[in-house]
């Protein structure tokens, strides 16, 4: 996803069939937040494509608990899928879980190895295309 100029890195956000709703405009989804190590401050970096999935996220319109609620998110931030079409035709996801790093309460997840380059080199055509270049 993208939503300004500001913003450099990938930010991942899920959509679900059974789940997310679909408006005109915009889609209900779950933003996740990026996974930053610990003692190492958030980056900005474009290539920089990990993220958290808390295990435990609510799924209610309106409530006050302390679990990740969605957010409606404009088409048009949407710049590209981690899915793609196998050989044979089949959809698979292009992000996978980091074993290492998965606690209790949430899973990190990156690009698959097999299709890190292609997913950040499509990202970064996009958004440059269609919003802002990168500032360096």
């Amino acid at each position: 996803m993208y939503t300004n100029d500001e913003t450099q890195r990938l930010t991942f956000a899920q959509v679900s069939k059974a789940k997310s709703r679909l408006y005109d405009i915009r889609i209900r989804v779950h933003v996740y937040p990026p996974f930053v190590p610990e003692g190492e401050e958030p980056s900005n970096y474009f290539n920089y494509s990990r993220f958290l999935v808390p295990r435990d996220v609510c799924y209610q319109l309106h409530c006050n608990c302390a679990r990740l609620h969605t957010q409606l998110v404009e088409y048009s931030k949407i710049l590209m899928l981690c899915m793609t079409t196998t050989k044979t035709g089949n959809w698979i996801s292009t992000v996978d879980v980091v074993k290492t790093l998965t606690t209790n309460t949430f899973s990190v997840l990156q690009f698959k190895d097999t299709y890190e380059d292609e997913q950040l080199e499509k990202y970064k055509t996009l958004r440059m295309q269609l919003w802002a270049s990168y500032r360096i």
